[in-house]
Parts: structure tokens; C-alpha cells; sequence
């Protein structure tokens, strides 16, 4: 699973958080927004879709988005 999180972020260590759950394994990835609202209405929005986009590519078969 990749997390993309707000690169200045302060408030709680999210990857800490998720770590808890057995999702086999998590990689972190800053993304330069300055706030949350920025991942889905702000300039942020571009990067936000390339790395999603790079993660479907990525998934390997049998993953959830896989061969979409």
C-alpha cells in the first residue's frame, strides 16, 4: 500500500497510524500540498493523479486496481 501524505505535515505521524493495521507493508510518500484540501481541489491535484496513476500501473496482479 502507498500513503500519500502532506510533505509539511504536523499534526500526527499518519504512516505511524496506519502501520497498526496488516495491509503487508506500506511506503510513504510526501506530496507538496499545503493543506489536505489541496489533494483533491488545489494545485496539488496534478501530482496527486500522476502518483496514483504510477500506483495502479505498478500494482501487480491480484492487487486491488490491477489490469484497470
Amino acid at each position: 500500500m502507498t500513503l500519500l501524505t502532506q510533505k509539511d505535515r504536523a499534526d500526527r505521524d499518519l504512516a505511524v497510524e496506519w502501520a497498526r493495521f496488516p495491509i503487508g507493508g506500506l511506503k510513504v510518500e510526501d506530496v507538496d500540498a499545503g493543506s489536505h484540501l489541496e489533494f483533491v481541489y488545489g494545485p496539488a491535484v496534478p501530482e496527486v493523479a500522476r502518483r496514483l496513476e504510477a500506483c495502479l500501473d505498478d500494482a501487480a496482479p491480484g492487487d486491488a486496481g490491477a489490469g484497470r
